[in-house]
């Protein structure tokens, strides 16, 4: 129809294709060495693709009437900003990439040049220190980091005199979710994780709150937004959660309270797809979400490839759920002796699929270590399961840490059968089967949190 409308009336033909022409952003990239066969280029609900050709090459053309912050995700993610008409060419000098171009390259190098930036500046900080804070000292150091992290900003403005307004309303929001995320973090569980006590909030600690828009989705280009808006759910349906001791003995009781807050939170429909997506997609993950809860989801949710995208999700765990036959697997101990599932009949069994360089991993293992000692003599066994290829450093890990239970890796580690078979999503995962090689549960509970109730329930025979 654009087309037809161009050829039969000239004068609009050239105001047409000169606002075409002026609102077309192009991106060029050279990548050699880079052993990839595409590109793709996302900013919320936009997505382009690209082939990418055996020197590394790859061009993007598309239209577009507003500059946006983006996404280049290949074997590596890139940050760019790109204004219609401009066009960008992003080059790889050994480790580093850099952008020319118009001002979007001049603000795509700015991304860059701001990661060094926070790299430099967190890495001598611990994160003990940083959530051991009191909650007033611990606010005023989200708040003079926000001042920190505005630094590089501020030199730019001095070196550009005119940048794009759009480019410096995004930049100031990123900076300021990036973090009062942990604002809430802090409240949930990180200050007690460091220090054993909870912290004691008055009112007042919520005030970042009045900084916040939770229904901005001009914003959902922005990844430190969507983390926040996810996260305020998360932890405010936890913490719901963690205080109802009745509704917490349900299995898919947090997943409906999620679905409640996001209802009541949220007005834009933009905003509602996207939280409510993220949250039900990873709970669905967990093997959290019940026939009850994705009816509510389809409710809630407006965009058509979200439900499916979850629905989907539902069909490829079916095989998970309690009472499925468990895949068999063959886990080696330091000495190459294989171990199946066979092995284990008769016995109850707990898999804790863990990985030799992860913090939640480290964070569990005092927990499962206790746990370990405490069910001695009783009918089950305990299995670490290391996904570390390594030898070396899976067996400094287990001897560091101190770790229980008969303690195995898996051949070809994050590449396994496995992994594939039982679907791990992340780690810590832990797995409970039956004696007879059953699941029970392929996502049980973390140490920390209620396992023991669980595995209480199990050997009494309650489930």
């Amino acid at each position: 129809m654009k087309v037809l409308f161009c050829f039969f009336i000239p004068f609009l033909l050239f105001a047409g294709c000169k606002r075409h022409l002026n609102n077309e952003i192009t991106v060029i990239g050279h990548l050699k060495g880079i052993d990839v066969k595409g590109i793709s280029l996302k900013s919320d609900d936009l997505s382009f693709n690209a082939p990418v050709d055996s020197n590394g090459t790859f061009v993007l053309k598309f239209v577009i009437d507003q500059p946006r912050a983006y996404q280049l995700e290949f074997n590596s993610k890139l940050n760019l900003f790109l204004i219609p008409g401009d066009s960008v060419i992003i080059t790889k000098d050994g480790e580093d990439y850099k952008f020319s171009g118009g001002q979007s390259a001049v603000l795509s190098n700015y991304y860059l040049e701001w990661d060094k930036y926070w790299n430099k500046l967190t890495d001598t900080v611990p994160e003990k220190k940083f959530y051991s804070q009191e909650p007033d000292d611990f606010t005023k150091t989200i708040y003079k980091y926000i001042d920190a992290l505005k630094v590089p900003l501020n030199e730019l403005s001095k070196k550009i005199l005119i940048i794009n307004p759009e480019f410096m309303r995004l930049e100031k929001e990123r900076l300021k979710y990036r973090m009062i995320v942990h604002l809430q973090a802090y409240g949930y569980e990180m200050h007690k994780y460091h220090t054993g006590k909870d912290p004691v909030l008055e009112e007042s600690f919520h005030n970042y709150m009045k900084d916040v828009n939770l229904n901005d989705s001009s914003l959902l280009q922005l990844e430190e937004y969507k983390r926040f808006l996810t996260e305020y759910i998360f932890y405010k349906s936890r913490k719901n959660f963690q205080n109802n001791i009745e509704i917490s003995k349900d299995r898919y009781a947090l997943t409906n309270i999620m679905l409640n807050s996001v209802s009541h939170e949220f007005k834009n429909q933009r905003v509602i797809d996207y939280v409510i997506h993220n949250l039900i997609f990873d709970q669905t993950k967990l093997l959290l979400v019940d026939d009850k809860n994705l009816a509510i989801f389809k409710e809630l949710c407006k965009n058509k490839e979200y439900i499916t995208d979850v629905e989907n999700l539902c069909k490829e765990l079916q095989t998970l759920m309690p009472g499925k036959p468990a895949p068999d697997f063959e886990f080696y101990d330091s000495n190459d002796k294989k171990y199946t599932l066979s092995d284990f009949k008769g016995k109850y069994l707990l898999i804790d699929v863990w990985g030799a360089y992860c913090g939640p991993c480290i964070k569990e293992a005092p927990y499962l270590n206790q746990i370990v000692l405490d069910y001695k003599g009783k009918n089950i066994e305990f299995i670490g399961t290391c996904l570390e290829n390594n030898k070396e450093i899976w067996l400094k890990r287990i001897k560091e840490y101190k770790l229980g239970g008969i303690q195995l890796t898996v051949k070809g580690g994050w590449d396994s059968q496995f992994k594939k078979d039982y679907q791990i999503p992340w780690i810590p995962t832990y797995i409970l089967i039956d004696k007879e090689g059953k699941i029970i549960n392929a996502r049980a509970s973390k140490p920390s949190e209620n396992l023991r109730d669980l595995l209480n329930m199990t050997l009494e025979n309650k489930i």
